[in-house]
């Protein structure tokens, strides 16, 4: 059976600081001739970091700056990317913001200003049309009731033209030493699906936009649903069972995804010195190891981190020293390698938020792996027809 020898281009939208490229650049099955980020300080960290990780790589530069909800129409970003000369294979990934889906923020979902971008990034991939795509978002996305509503009319859209599979996973089991859920949509392209004697990876596509999602029914009950109808060759797990409960662990943390193991790789970082000051006595009185409260968490050295999700300043506090954990530190939390580095003069707001909204590079890289292995197995060479 033929392979896909060559790299496969990916157009990446809302590139952040450039983790989740990072790990589709890793494994060298794919390469980036395009990326979108509007937020310049983010832009100047991925044209400073990724190159950085992954050599030979054009990452000086953020082909397109402008919000996605004003780039117009897909055939100008088929001219950026591609000369307007469509290959004969693509993708395109992507995490839209997701603080309206998140059970900590405004709970807007669709409606709100950021959720109306998982909308705008949906219908620029219907205008693409690439052979196969990647969203990223949080877990409330499915699992909250009106969130899941919302995702199911937009997966009907997508599904008029990809099989489409999903699945939430844990960075934690991944070899991140972080507990961090996320929703991962994966869609490829029907007409380029090698096995169509499959009837059941088109019928779970079927079957998937039958699900009824009404508010009515509970989380557990749809994912129920969901975990029988998996097509997609999702990455294995190399730390399956890991409890996501960080204070309530069913299984010892092994030590490789310790925080004191993580933090002990990354002396000489040139954003070791990056973090916010202290000017509180919780600094000094909160227990290694208590993630008790909503702020004020201060992490174990010999357990994985909680979430970190960072904002307003609020960072997770260093196991043994009185103060929050700095840039190089948090860039360990979320997988990334220790090449990649933060400009100097990028705030430190954005440096956390750049962090925060990554996807960890692990996770990223396990995720590209299996795509790349799903296309040599299961999809065509030639050209799809529009």
């Amino acid at each position: 059976m033929p392979t896909h020898t060559r790299p496969i281009p990916v157009l990446s939208f809302f590139s952040g600081a450039g983790f989740l490229d990072i790990g589709f650049l890793k494994t060298r099955r794919f390469y980036i001739p395009w990326h979108n980020e509007c937020h310049a300080p983010f832009a100047a960290a991925y044209k400073h970091g990724v190159p950085l990780v992954v050599r030979n790589t054009d990452g000086s530069r953020v082909s397109n700056p402008k919000k996605i909800e004003n780039l117009k129409h897909a055939q100008k970003v088929m001219q950026e990317a591609f000369d307007g000369n469509r290959p004969s294979m693509f993708g395109v990934i992507g995490g839209p913001p997701c603080p309206d889906f998140s059970r900590a923020g405004k709970n807007a979902g669709g409606n709100g200003q950021n959720g109306k971008l998982t909308s705008t990034f949906v219908n620029m991939i219907l205008g693409l049309r690439p052979d196969f795509f990647l969203i990223e978002n949080v877990p409330g996305l499915l699992e909250t009731k009106k969130h899941r509503v919302f995702l199911f009319r937009m997966l009907k859209k997508l599904g008029e033209h990809y099989a489409i599979d999903l699945q939430i996973l844990d960075a934690l089991e991944y070899g991140v030493p972080q507990t961090r859920r996320r929703v991962f949509v994966v869609g490829i392209c029907e007409e380029r699906i090698r096995r169509r004697d499959h009837a059941d990876i088109f019928g779970k596509t079927d079957k998937i936009m039958d699900i009824d999602v009404s508010e009515s029914r509970s989380s557990r009950e749809v994912e129920n649903d969901l975990k029988h109808l998996h097509w997609f060759c999702w990455p294995e797990p190399k730390y399956p069972g890991l409890a996501t409960d960080y204070a309530k662990g069913a299984k010892a943390c092994p030590k490789e995804l310790s925080v004191g193991a993580c933090f002990a790789k990354i002396n000489g970082h040139p954003n070791a010195g990056d973090m916010f000051q202290a000017h509180s006595m919780k600094f000094c009185a909160v227990k290694e190891g208590d993630v008790s409260r909503k702020s004020f968490k201060r992490l174990h050295r010999r357990r994985y981190s909680p979430n970190a999700a960072y904002g307003n300043n609020e960072v997770h506090l260093h196991p043994t020293k009185p103060r929050r954990i700095s840039v190089a530190e948090a860039l360990a939390l979320q997988g990334v390698p220790p090449l990649y580095s933060f400009p100097a003069e990028m705030t430190l707001t954005d440096k956390f938020k750049a962090i925060s909204n990554g996807v960890p590079v692990p996770l990223a890289e396990s995720i590209a792996k299996s795509l790349a292995q799903f296309i040599n197995k299961e999809v065509k060479k030639t050209k799809w027809r529009k």
